[in-house]
């Protein structure tokens, strides 16, 4: 007997910020330039579950790796006087 495939578990864009605690701008430019993998069904536009919560993480990781880094000042001398 032929096991079913798993089908993705798909998310409004409203769905998926409210689950990312994210604004809907946030997910939309995400699903606009594909780090969200994207589902059109009819008008709507659904995103998988799976691509969410590697755009979370991927957002907390350049978060955190932006902590890290020290901050760098530069020192600006206008000599043209």
């Amino acid at each position: 007997m032929a096991q079913p495939t798993q089908r993705p578990q798909l998310l409004a864009l409203k769905e998926a910020a409210t689950l990312a605690r994210r604004s809907y701008a946030w997910a939309w430019e995400r699903a606009d330039d594909g780090r969200l993998d994207v589902v059109r069904i009819g008008c709507r536009i659904m995103v998988t579950e799976e691509s969410l919560f590697r755009a979370i993480a991927a957002d907390l990781a350049r978060r955190r790796r932006a902590r890290k880094e020290p901050a760098r000042l530069r020192l600006v001398v206008d000599n043209t006087k």
